[in-house]
């Protein structure tokens, strides 16, 4: 991507000095990275798709494709079905080269995969909320004598992380079912299961990719000194 959705959103969680809070926190964030890239990959790959139709039509006589599915509609009005009709008509016209369309066959399992997992996440944010929760009762108890200091940090920072949990399990449905919509369209753009028997070049095995949850976390996670909410996304922040 041009510009990564984490360092836009500036994602980070503190680093307060108990394992249990720790990684509570990391955790969070995690999830919260997560849903962020997932719909940045979303984005993306529509924005992709739409370049790849609008360059090929710009060759020569070839808008044809796009207006017979979508008229004089503007882009920015296209559906993701929309555009995967008029890259498939594209492609059985000749308009569009098989090299172009090998990364969108390869993103398809990796789209998959973020589907299932924010498909999980409304549970799974619930059950780290209540674990939140359980852990602001705590606060008074476990950060005591030179570390009560820490205390209203730790407090803001847990309301923080309450807030993002709670939307990002009212986001991952309609996050897995944007996510569903696209791999559904790229597989009839590129008539899937045709291809595979026509074109060892297009349809290689789809690899994870950087979109995959676990590349996603690999890359997210830099811990360094506070504050680094201004330079580094997703960065662990040490408390003072």
């Amino acid at each position: 991507m041009k510009d990564d959705p984490l360092v836009k959103a500036a994602v980070t969680y503190p680093v307060v000095g108990n394992t249990k809070y720790d990684e509570f926190f990391k955790k969070s964030a995690e999830m919260r990275g997560r849903l962020i890239a997932s719909q940045a990959v979303a984005t993306t790959t529509l924005e992709n798709m739409k370049e790849t139709a609008r360059s090929e039509a710009a060759k020569g006589a070839l808008g044809d494709s796009i207006k017979e599915v979508v008229g004089e509609q503007p882009e920015s009005m296209w559906s993701v079905e929309e555009t995967a009709a008029i890259i498939k008509l594209q492609r059985k016209r000749g308009e569009v080269a098989t090299d172009r369309l090998k990364g969108f066959s390869q993103s398809v399992a990796s789209i998959r995969e973020l589907s299932t997992f924010h498909v999980k996440l409304p549970m799974s944010s619930t059950d780290l909320a209540n674990q939140g929760r359980g852990l602001a009762g705590s606060v008074p108890h476990d950060f005591i004598g030179p570390a009560a200091i820490k205390a209203p940090q730790v407090t803001g920072a847990l309301n923080d992380s309450a807030g993002w949990l709670k939307e990002a399990g009212e986001q991952a449905p309609l996050t897995a079912k944007e996510l569903v919509r696209l791999g559904d369209a790229i597989t009839m753009a590129l008539e899937w299961s045709r291809l595979r028997s026509e074109s060892d070049e297009l349809c290689v095995t789809p690899t994870r990719s950087a979109a995959s949850p676990e590349a996603i976390r690999r890359k997210s996670i830099m811990p360094q000194s506070y504050p680094a909410r201004s330079r580094t996304a997703f960065v662990a922040r040490t408390a003072g």
